[in-house]
Parts: structure tokens; C-alpha cells; sequence
């Protein structure tokens, strides 16, 4: 299969959403690059939000780089397969980050080409998907478990090939767990689109079963383009966004939707989704990429890349939304815009990655060129007040946001896809931290 270079289009981006409580509030923030990427050994243009452990050590993916020669070559330099990494804190002993490859894809059947990150399950394993490779060439779901003694490789098993292209290379794609381990995650062939299921054997051991739990249907009953992570309830329903489709004609193919999907009440029914909001363009926003964060007050809080009251370009230079919990059964979601951006000389614009939040409702994300925090109105009514936490417009490690943050303590990790080592292709990424 031929892939295409070039960047990812801002709007066809989206990342694993997560909600954690921040030690404290990030105020004069300092921002550090903890690793550059160099290309050939350890990878090249890292996409997905990072994963993290207890002990604070960082996990994501590069969708190229790593050395291997079994994916193409451009004039003498081999593009490589991608890898997944770990980048391991401080200690006394070792006071400085340290990056390793923990898996170099190859083309041999293991995948090709990681464009989301990862995600850890209770024993400590971590599974992602790859854009391409495996039996078909259409990408992978693999499982990478960690050395029994603590140091040395990691096992690599490709625990699904689907059958169908994942094309995660211009729609980074998540999986996420339930609470009984199964693995959800997207699909945007279909021709508009489909959800899956994958579930483990039983007792550990033999192969996952594939099931695919939703179709959708396109504009104008349905939407179009599921993109990024998904996040659950403590119900087992699912909630993502998709990029286009729903009601509005606004938009070529509809202006994108938040949905729901509940699971079948009995063993083996049909899964029943609910659309709870299709975006109209402006001012509310349009082609949601960041999928949503379950706020702690039970709402739906997200990002458009696209849209809002601010800029002429593709319509405004996109928001923040909430979409609040109706109070009674039956009743609509209500979508407000929290916050319209003005663009990449004042708040940034076009932000791609997922929200997270803070004990005290703030929110936290990127758009490029920033790094935000989002505050609620204290009267508990009114606007609310974004406030740049870092401009990366004069750091050296500038490249394109396409993740949003990871937390640990009162820190956020991050990634750029370019910026830092450059070679005469391109600038290879970084890891950074911004800390109060």
C-alpha cells in the first residue's frame, strides 16, 4: 500500500481523552524539552498522547524512525516503521530523562507505522494500533508485554490484523479499556465509519474476538468519520465524536457529532446509539477531531479545530464546548461555546489534542502554538477565562501539537511532531513538560 507523506491535516486529528484531578493549579509555568528525536534508532514524528506509570515514566509511539529498512526509502535514508518508546524520569541515581525504543516495528507481520499512542491494562502490558502492515496491510492491534525481570525487551503480539484499513497515519486512532477488559476503539473505513470490540480469550491465553458494534450511517440521521479516543462511563456507554456527517448544511457532509452508544442489556444485542449533538459551523464549531472528556459534573467537554467567532480561516479559528447533562430523562444535551480562539498570534487556533481537567474544573489542552489552561466563571454563570500557559512560537523544539497532555503531580507532558533534531527531511519531534 502507498502511503502518503506530508503533514496531518489539522481538522482529520483527533486524541485519547482522559480526566484526572491536577495536584495544584499550573501558574508560572516553565517549559522543558526532556527528549529530541533523531530519526534512525529511536524514531521520528511522535502523534499520539502519552501514556504514564506510577513511577511517572512516559510511553507513546513514533510513527517513523526506529532503523528498520522495510519501509521505504526516500533518496538514501530509510523512512522506518515507527516504534514505541519509553521515556524513564529522573531518579538520584540517573538525573537525567532517558529515551528508549521498546519496540522497533519491522514489516514482518508485526504492523507498521503507530499513529496513536498507548494504553496500559491492569498487569502493566500495552496495547496500540498501527496505520499499516500485518497479513493484509491494513494495520494492527498489538500487545506489548514488559520483561518479567524488569530490564530487557519487550514482547511484541499482534493480537488482531484488521481487515480493513485503519489509515492511522491521517486519523491517529486509541483504543480504550472497560472494565472488563475489553479493548474499544474506531474504524473510518465504511464507507462512513464503525466502532469495534475487541475481547480477550478467556483464561489469557488464544486469540481476542473481533466484534463490530456499530455502523454509521452518514449525514443527514447519522454521523460520519468516527475520529479519536473514545471515553466510558461507569455504565459500559460509549461516547466519541465523529469529524463529519449529522443534520447541518453548513458544512460539506455535515458539520460532525457527538454520539452515545450503549451496550445491548442482554449478551449478544445490539448496541443503540444516540446522537446528542450535531454541530452546525459557526460560532459553535465544526469537524470535531480531539474526541471528548467526561467532565467531573458529568458533562462533555471537547474541541473543534475549526469553527467559533473568531477568523475567517476555515471559519473561525476553532473552540472549546460543553455539551451539560440534561437534568431529566428525554431531554437534549446543551451545547455551549466556552471559549473561541483567536489564532496562532494571540491564543493559538485549530486545537487537535483532548482535554483534561483539574479537581476544580479547569481545563487544560493545546492549540497550536500553545499550551492552555480554561477557567470557569467563579459566580458559577458567565465566561469563561483562557489563560496561555506556555507560547512554543520562539522555542526551538516548535512543531506541530497534535497530542494533548499527560499528567503527573501538578506536571503536564506533551509531544510535538516536529522540532528539535532536524535532518534534511525533516525536524524529528520532542517530548517536553511545562511545570508550575
Amino acid at each position: 500500500m502507498k502511503k502518503q507523506r506530508g503533514m496531518v491535516r489539522i481538522a482529520k486529528c483527533a486524541m485519547f481523552c482522559i480526566t484526572v484531578a491536577l495536584a495544584t493549579q499550573l501558574l508560572s509555568q516553565t517549559e522543558t524539552t526532556i527528549y529530541k528525536f533523531h530519526w534512525d534508532a529511536d524514531g521520528a514524528w511522535p502523534m499520539g498522547t502519552l501514556a504514564s506509570d506510577k513511577a511517572g515514566n512516559l510511553y507513546g509511539t513514533t510513527f517513523e524512525g526506529g532503523g528498520s529498512i522495510n519501509c521505504g526509502f526516500d533518496s538514501d535514508m530509510p523512512w522506518g516503521c515507527g516504534t514505541v518508546f519509553e521515556v524513564t524520569a529522573p531518579t538520584n541515581e540517573n538525573p537525567e530523562w532517558k529515551e528508549t525504543p521498546i519496540y522497533v516495528f519491522t514489516n514482518t507481520g508485526d504492523g507498521t507505522n503507530p499513529a496513536g499512542g498507548v494504553v496500559f491494562d491492569h498487569s502493566g502490558n500495552l496495547y496500540g494500533v498501527t496505520s499499516y502492515g500485518g497479513t493484509l496491510e491494513t494495520g494492527t492491534l498489538y500487545q506489548l508485554v514488559p520483561p518479567a525481570s524488569g530490564s530487557g525487551p519487550w514482547t511484541e503480539n499482534t493480537i488482531y490484523n484488521f481487515s480493513t484499513s485503519m489509515d492511522g497515519y491521517d486519523f491517529p486512532t486509541y483504543v480504550v479499556f472497560d472494565k472488563a477488559g475489553n479493548l474499544y476503539g474506531i474504524n473510518i473505513t465504511g464507507p462512513y465509519g464503525s466502532l469495534f470490540e475487541l475481547s480477550p480469550p478467556a483464561g489469557g491465553a488464544g486469540t481476542w474476538t473481533y466484534t463490530q458494534i456499530h455502523t454509521f450511517n452518514g449525514p443527514p440521521n447519522d454521523g460520519s468519520t468516527p475520529l479519536g479516543g473514545l471515553a466510558t462511563d461507569s455504565s459500559g456507554n460509549l461516547y466519541g465524536i465523529t469529524n463529519e456527517g449529522g443534520t447541518s448544511t453548513n458544512c460539506y457532509m455535515g458539520c460532525g457529532t457527538v454520539y452515545e452508544l450503549s451496550p445491548p442489556s442482554s449478551k449478544g444485542g445490539s448496541w443503540l446509539e444516540t446522537i446528542l449533538y450535531n454541530f452546525q459551523g459557526n460560532p459553535d464549531g465544526n469537524y470535531p477531531g480531539g474526541g471528548v472528556l467526561l467532565g467531573n459534573d458529568g458533562n462533555i467537554y471537547g474541541t473543534t479545530p475549526r469553527g467559533g467567532t473568531n477568523g475567517a480561516y476555515y471559519g473561525g479559528y476553532g473552540t472549546v464546548y460543553e455539551l451539560a447533562k440534561p437534568t431529566k430523562a428525554g431531554d437534549p444535551w446543551v451545547e455551549s461555546v466556552l471559549y473561541s480562539f483567536e489564532g496562532i498570534d494571540n491564543s493559538g487556533g485549530g486545537p487537535m489534542g483532548a482535554l483534561i481537567q483539574d479537581a476544580e474544573g479547569n481545563l487544560y489542552g493545546t492549540a497550536t502554538p500553545v499550551a492552555f489552561e480554561l477557567s470557569p466563571p467563579s459566580s458559577g454563570s458567565g465566561p469563561w477565562t483562557e489563560t496561555t500557559l506556555y507560547n512554543f512560537v520562539n522555542w526551538e523544539g516548535l512543531g506541530d501539537i497534535l497530542a494533548g497532555f499527560t499528567p503527573h503531580g501538578n506536571t503536564l507532558f506533551g509531544v510535538t511532531m516536529g522540532g528539535g533534531n532536524c535532518n534534511k527531511h525533516q525536524c524529528n519531534g520532542t517530548v517536553f513538560k511545562i511545570t508550575p
